[in-house]
């Protein structure tokens, strides 16, 4: 199950000051727009080699062909509209999956039960990114995590719906085929307003690890 709410935490530090009214909600197409927009900027996307500038230059281009059944690995990011631009590049980088199947699908991330596990996810994140950008031609993972994507279930119906996928689970999910990558938006339905953005690939070969 995807961890929505560790993309978004916020800290109150304490303050005694009565809380802000909340911002006027934006219509979710101005939302990930306004969000995408921002994010091409902060990420350096016209100089850079940002994966995300894979999502924020193809989002609004993006086709539908049919979604392949299996399980594609990836990277995903949290992007809260309240915060600075500058941060928003900055935040936290997960190994994710995308289950796909029977028409049908799962956005998840894979929760680390101990620190060598969070290893060897930041790892799998860290090679993702590299076969993004190209820096590698595949993302290399170990057989385990392999194994295990295998294992995920496809939860959620999905349907074309005004020139992209989308889908309705913990949140509102919308997907788009940009070039050889898929890219995933979810909206929350609750906390701070912001999107998930995830990019996934099916360049994955199993790890050598050494003898």
């Amino acid at each position: 199950m995807r961890a929505l709410v560790s993309f978004f935490v916020l800290c109150s530090c304490g303050s005694t000051a009565p809380a802000p009214p909340p911002p006027a909600a934006s219509p979710p197409g101005d939302l990930v727009d306004g969000l995408l927009a921002r994010l091409d900027r902060a990420a350096g996307c016209d100089r850079g080699a940002s994966p995300w500038c894979l999502a924020t230059r193809g989002w609004a281009t993006g086709t539908v062909p049919a979604i392949p059944d299996g399980v594609l690995a990836g990277i995903t990011i949290g992007l809260e509209r309240d915060r600075p631009d500058a941060e928003l590049p900055r935040g936290l980088v997960t190994f994710s999956a995308f289950a796909a199947g029977g028409g049908k699908v799962f956005v998840t991330d894979i929760p680390p039960v101990n620190a060598a596990e969070q290893k060897t996810l930041d790892a799998a994140a860290a090679s993702v990114a590299d076969a993004l950008v190209g820096r590698a031609p595949r993302a290399e993972l170990p057989r385990s995590l392999l194994d295990l994507l295998k294992t995920l279930p496809k939860k959620y119906p999905v349907a074309r719906a005004a020139g992209e996928w989308r889908y309705a689970g913990e949140a509102d999910g919308r997907i788009r085929r940009v070039g050889d990558v898929w890219v995933v938006i979810e909206i929350p339905r609750s906390g701070p307003a912001g999107i998930i953005l995830s990019i996934y690939t099916d360049k994955v070969a199993v790890k050598n690890l050494p003898r």
